[in-house]
């Protein structure tokens, strides 16, 4: 997503505070898809520039994150960072 806009526009018009979650898979260098290393730290400079709320979620297993292939783990990362609601 975050090479199909301009994500620095998009988290500056977010609240201080609002909450981002990026599901990343656990094997960060695997995913063929993705440049997650890029991505990570692209929302970590974004986070403390425009004090948004990044949570980092690691879905194990896999070298991409994703809810299609992996359910059970997204539904499991989501539970930790909600407290068990969704």
């Amino acid at each position: 997503m975050i090479r199909r806009m301009d994500i620095d526009d998009v988290a500056a018009a977010l609240g201080p505070g609002t909450r981002i979650v990026y599901f990343l898979p656990e094997n960060r260098d695997d995913d063929p898809t993705v440049l997650v290393g890029q991505v990570e730290s692209t929302l970590r400079r974004l986070a403390s520039d425009d004090r948004l709320d990044l949570r980092v979620v690691e879905i194990p297993g896999g070298g991409h994150a994703s809810a299609e292939t992996n359910a059970d783990a997204y539904r499991g990362a989501i539970d930790a960072i909600t407290g068990g609601g969704t």
